[in-house]
Order: structure tokens, then C-alpha cells, then sequence
């Protein structure tokens, strides 16, 4: 419903991601994300001990903004410790469980980390790891930071080095007006740009940014933590144990938000872009039409224990392309049925990189999923990987590789 996903969010049941609705067919929205878009996995030296040195998180209370810091003097000294299993797929091990992780280039996707968080995107920045992670018990983010350090060197270490204050280009209290507000239907695309939707960038924060969108039909707090060097996943209380999700991405002074809507059965792609329209990037046409094909390895857990292991066939397709703006449809096919998402492309030097939201149906489970991807520059490679949630501990891991089809 229209109201529901006001500020294209995407809704979700809180307490912790609860879903009402269940889905019938596999629903996805990517955003593409600047990394190396090479299609190649570059292996990341991550196998040891790694020490839990800084804990962020931010949420809102009672309309106002919650943000809380920790450092390695206030937190008990965690160790977590990796082990490459596979190519770009390692297993973590922390507080006696097991989460596996899958790598592109030097981010990982797993699920919650404990019992405190949800889907987490880990980022290798130097010599730290950064988990960023939704809150599992409500509408919030958290960061978490953790280094090669031994015991007593962990007390010196000084997170803010890791996650450097920044502006990310926005400044506090600033106002930025959307050019594009479209919702996509199967009977075509509204354009709500005349309910004057605007963003307006409450605080930031290290890794963690809160910002209100409004418009005449919208007031919605979010909250966002960084995954990327341009990218934010953002959370958002709609109404009483509803919660709307946003990809975010920005860059040239421009916010790029997207999501989707499913609650009624029918797909509904949302975009709504602040800022300077004059940098706005376009969709390029040479993708439509082009299918990959692969295959993928994924790991089912749940609360901390791997339960099995898949593999399969897999491919994927790029229908149609918006070149108005830079929004795709795409097609994902599997044994289980085709499936859809949207994209928003942002091209690179290198190639490009996709983040990937969805909601499907798996034996009667509803499972909310996250991916992060890469192309290659010259179109032919394709590299995914992500996690999936039922709501219930239970996690779906995946990797996935895809060659354009000959």
C-alpha cells in the first residue's frame, strides 16, 4: 500500500523481523555500490584472532536520537577467529558459534552475529574489521570494530582511527530536495514528486548517519550505517511494530534511496533521489537483454550452528532498463522459480557493484535477504554473495558466480 512505503522503504515486523505477509516468488532491489568491479575475488589475509575494540550504535527514543560509543576500556575483550574455507568463504568463530562469511573483494556478508544483531556486512578497512549490523530487538544500527590485537595492545587501540569522522559530503541540518520520486507498478510508473519530498540530515556520526524524510504525505526518522565507502542500509520505525528498510547510496551530492513494496502481492519498485540532479547518474542501455548464467554455494544456520551446505544452477537476466534514470528490472532464475528485483547502477572506473535487497518464500518461511555484488568492466562476470533471514535465528548464506551467456 502506498502509504505504508512512503520514503521507499520496505516494511518489516519488528520484535525482532517479524514478517506478516508471506511472499510467493523470490522479490529483489539492488543498488549498485563502488568497489572493484573486477568480477574476480581477491583473497583478504583474515585468517587469526581479530579483538572487539569499538561498539557504536544509534536508533531513535521517543522521537529523539539515541547514540551510544564504546571503547575497548568499556567492552569485555571478544575474539573473534577466522579461517578461509573456501574461495572468498570463511568461518568465524565467536563465543563458542560458528557463522560462516562470504567475500567479495574485501567485504563479507553472514547473518546476525549474536543475539543482539541481525544482517551483518563486514568491511576489511586496513587492519580492522567493521561489522555493520541492523539491531535485532528494534529500529537501529550498529558498528562493530575489531583489530589483531592481543590483550594488552587491545586497550590502547583507538577506534576513531578505523571510522574517521566525516561529513560523507552532507552537512548537519542540511535539506535536500528530491528530483525523483517514482514508484514502479505493473501498470506502469507514478511519479510522486509533486508531494514535495524532501531529506533533511539530522546528525552524523562515525559510520552511523540519522536523517528525516518528509513530504506531504511523509515524516519518517531513519537511521543508517555505512557498508561501503558510498553505501548505507537504513532503518526506520513506520508505526507500531512496523519497520521500513532503505538502500541508500551517495556520492556527488546526491542521496540515492530504493526500495520495494510487496505487502499486497504485487512488485512495486520505489526510487527517491535528493540533492544535485545535475550529477545524477543514468542507466546505461548496453545491459539490457544480457543473461548470465552460474552457479552458487550456500550454507544454512541457525543461532550460531551450520546446519548444511547447497550448491546449483543459477542464472540471471537484465529486462529492462529505465535510461530516465538509472533503475533496472532483472530477472533471477533458479529450480525454485524466476524471481525479480530492481536495480540502481553506478558505474565505475572498474566495472560496477550491486546491492541487492529481497523478501521470498522458502517451504512456507518468509526469508529477508541482503547481497552484495560486482560486474566486471567489460560486462562478463558477475560475483554475489549475501544472506537471508526467516526471522527465527535461521540464516541462508550464498555465494554465487555468473558468466554472460554465449
Amino acid at each position: 500500500m502506498t502509504e505504508q512505503i512512503d520514503g521507499a522503504g520496505k516494511l518489516r515486523k519488528a520484535s525482532p523481523f517479524v514478517v506478516a505477509i508471506a511472499a510467493v516468488v523470490l522479490v529483489l532491489f539492488a543498488s549498485f555500490i563502488v568497489y572493484n568491479g573486477n568480477g574476480g575475488q581477491q583473497e583478504m589475509d583474515l585468517d587469526g584472532d581479530w579483538h572487539l575494540i569499538a561498539y557504536a550504535e544509534g536508533y531513535y527514543e521517543d522521537g529523539n536520537i539515541v547514540y551510544e560509543e564504546y571503547g575497548p576500556k568499556d567492552l569485555p575483550d571478544k575474539v573473534a577467529t577466522f579461517e578461509t574455507i573456501g574461495d572468498g568463504i570463511y568461518s568465524m568463530h565467536l563465543d563458542d558459534k560458528e557463522y560462516i562469511c562470504v567475500a567479495n573483494n574485501n567485504t563479507m556478508m553472514t547473518g546476525g552475529v549474536d543475539e543482539f544483531t541481525s544482517t551483518s556486512v563486514l568491511t576489511k578497512i586496513g587492519e580492522a574489521i567493521v561489522v555493520s549490523s541492523f539491531l535485532s530487538d528494534e529500529a537501529g544500527v550498529a558498528s562493530t570494530i575489531l583489530e589483531r590485537q592481543d590483550s594488552e595492545d587491545r586497550l590502547q587501540a583507538e577506534s576513531r582511527d578505523v571510522l574517521a569522522e566525516e561529513s560523507y559530503g552532507l552537512n548537519e541540518g542540511g535539506v535536500y530536495e528530491a528530483f525523483i520520486a517514482n514508484q514502479y507498478t505493473k501498470d506502469g510508473i507514478v511519479d510522486h514528486l509533486s508531494e514535495n519530498r524532501s531529506l533533511t540530515i539530522n546528525r552524523i556520526e562515525p559510520g552511523i548517519l540519522f536523517y528525516n524524510s518528509h513530504g506531504d504525505q511523509t515524516d519518517l526518522d531513519f537511521v543508517a550505517v555505512r557498508i561501503s565507502p558510498n553505501d548505507w542500509m537504513a532503518i526506520s520505525n513506520y508505526d507500531y511494530g512496523t519497520w521500513l528498510i532503505d538502500m541508500v547510496h551517495i556520492e556527488d551530492g546526491v542521496v540515492y534511496t530504493a526500495s520495494y513494496d510487496n505487502t499486497n502481492g504485487d512488485i512495486e519498485l520505489w526510487q527517491v533521489c535528493y540533492g544535485d540532479e545535475s550529477k545524477a547518474v543514468k542507466a546505461p542501455s548496453n545491459l539490457s537483454g544480457k543473461r548470465y548464467e552460474g552457479t552458487f554455494n550456500a550454507y544454512v544456520e541457525e543461532n550460531g550452528e551450520v546446519l548444511r551446505s547447497m550448491d546449483g544452477e543459477v542464472a540471471i537476466s537484465f529486462d529492462r532498463v529505465d535510461s530516465s534514470t538509472n533503475v533496472m528490472e532483472v530477472t533471477l532464475y533458479t529450480l525454485e522459480g524466476d524471481s525479480y528485483m530492481g536495480a540502481m547502477l553506478f558505474p565505475n572506473g572498474s566495472g560496477y557493484s550491486f546491492y541487492m535487497e529481497s523478501v521470498y518464500d522458502n517451504s512456507g518461511e518468509t526469508f529477508w535477504g541482503y547481497y552484495i555484488g560486482t560486474i566486471s568492466k567489460d560486462l562478463k562476470k558477475i560475483n554475489l554473495v549475501g544472506t537471508a533471514d526467516n526471522a527465527d535465528g535461521t540464516y541462508m548464506i550464498f555465494k554465487n558466480i555468473f558468466k554472460l551467456a554465449e
